[in-house]
């Protein structure tokens, strides 16, 4: 018999493939030495300065993939729970005061802070930028349906942020 979680569980989607698979070539930096006939101290340091940037972004597209591998959601009959680099983070679905939308992110208030949900990673096509959205229980959802399902657990409406100060 298959295990069955508990609760509703919201992970980046596979997107962390990819990024694992592009790190691991960036770090493939050719350290060939510079041919005799091309030496010239401006050559030297240019090219030593662009290998050092591929390896540095190898790097922080390593990192990348590490936090967003822990980043996880978890939506328990009575509070969200939030996983991820830092500490574990709960919020009872009934402290949640309001949940506001932009154009790229949800705003949640809630007795005792703010929370703001981003986009873990953007997709850009010829000149089209879109969030990557997520895997809810292993299926794969837009990027919206997290802070919908977490108003509506606490039985409220996502309100465009304009409405949200216009009510204050």
């Amino acid at each position: 018999m298959p295990f069955v979680p508990q609760f509703d569980v919201y992970k980046p989607a596979d997107i962390l493939r990819w990024l694992k698979i592009g790190s691991q070539s960036l770090r493939s930096v050719d350290l060939k030495p510079v041919k005799r006939d091309e030496i010239s101290l401006k050559g030297v340091v240019g090219a030593a300065l662009g290998k050092a940037l591929d390896i540095g972004k190898a790097t922080v597209a390593s990192a990348g993939g590490w936090a967003i591998d822990r980043l996880e959601y978890r939506f328990h009959e009575d509070r969200l729970e939030m996983l991820g680099a830092g500490l574990p983070k709960s919020i009872l679905y009934s402290e949640i005061r309001s949940v506001t939308s932009s154009k790229r992110t949800f705003q949640v208030v809630y007795e005792g802070g703010k929370l703001t949900l981003r986009p873990y990673a953007w997709l850009l096509v010829s000149g089209v930028k879109v969030p990557l959205g997520w895997e809810r229980n292993g299926m794969e959802v837009s990027f919206e349906l997290l802070a919908e399902e977490l108003a509506a657990r606490a039985k409220l409406e996502v309100l465009p942020s304009y409405r949200r100060r216009a009510l204050a």
